[in-house]
């Protein structure tokens, strides 16, 4: 193995040493890292031992060639022809010694050579697929930046939504608290009424527009033995009484169309225990607060019979 052939190997390793160099300056990743600077380490540590020996081998091979110098000068071969050298039987085995680790020096050189080769291809390789995988790691990054992006935006929404269902919660629960009020109010204004048309003397029948019963009293229910529940809601003149309702018919029709604001008729009628019996019917229009016919109210009552004369 000749100097240049050293020298052309030196170079090579110093190439792949650069390589490892570029990819450690290119990849940023930890692991991989790690991986470089082992390799470089372990070539790092091959190169130096190499070099070590190539000294000492340039060395036993400049004292080997100035011995080869030496034995080509005829008059010094002419001289020694006759007699031995213990020292030239030396030299040539210290040559052989040389030769020989030269050889497996060189084949150590070949070996670490292909070895840094290898480590470059599965360098490359790896470099490849942490480029893939960062590629992937990149898209699925902008894809979960886009997606937080889109929840808060939603959750925004949902926050602009959820303050105006308290809004319209708070306007509810005043409205239902209006409600409850007014219902109350109502409650205590129709107990007061039933309360009224409880006091008065006869049946009373509060009629709306469409002649459909809203209020029976108890003295109705006494007189003619129809329950409010039973008659709520039906038609004052389809009631099967014991009074002749269709003699009623156009008092009432002129209360609801505001020809008579009082109409009194004497009529004869059946009671609930079928007895004989002389009703007053009295009828007027239901007003209401800005004067207008909103019904009609039916009084009924039942006249003292007349005394027998003696």
């Amino acid at each position: 193995m000749n100097q240049n052939k050293l020298l052309q190997q030196i170079s090579t390793l110093q190439q792949h040493f650069s390589t490892l160099h570029k990819y450690l300056l290119a990849i940023d990743s930890s692991p991989i890292q790690v991986l470089l600077l082992q390799q470089i380490v372990l070539g790092t540590a091959a190169f130096e031992e190499f070099c070590f020996i190539l000294e000492d081998l340039l060395v036993e091979h400049e004292e080997v060639s100035q011995y080869n110098d030496y034995l080509t000068i005829p008059s010094n071969r002419d001289r020694q022809r006759d007699r031995p050298d213990t020292n030239q039987s030396q030299q040539l085995k210290q040559l052989q010694s040389s030769k020989q680790r030269l050889q497996l020096l060189d084949e150590q050189l070949q070996a670490t050579v292909e070895a840094l080769a290898k480590s470059d291809r599965a360098l490359e390789d790896k470099n490849h697929d942490w480029l893939v995988v960062n590629e992937q790691l990149q898209a699925a990054i902008a894809q979960a930046k886009s997606t937080v992006d889109s929840l808060e935006a939603r959750d925004g929404d949902l926050q602009v939504k959820s303050e105006q269902l308290d809004t319209r919660n708070e306007e509810l629960r005043l409205t239902t608290e209006e409600l409850r009020l007014s219902s109350q109010d109502l409650n205590e204004a129709n107990a007061f009424l039933k309360s009224i048309f409880t006091s008065l003397p006869g049946g009373i029948a509060v009629l709306n527009q469409e002649l459909n019963i809203q209020v029976w009293n108890l003295q109705a229910e006494d007189l003619w033995g129809l329950r409010s529940h039973e008659i709520q809601g039906q038609h004052f003149l389809n009631l099967e009484l014991g009074l002749p309702i269709e003699q009623l018919r156009q008092p009432i029709q002129s209360c609801l169309a505001g020809e008579s604001e009082h109409h009194e008729q004497t009529l004869d009628a059946l009671n609930r225990r079928g007895r004989t019996i002389q009703c007053k019917v009295t009828c007027m229009p239901l007003f209401t607060l800005k004067k207008e016919i909103h019904g009609v109210i039916v009084l009924m009552q039942e006249l003292p019979s007349a005394m027998p004369t003696l």
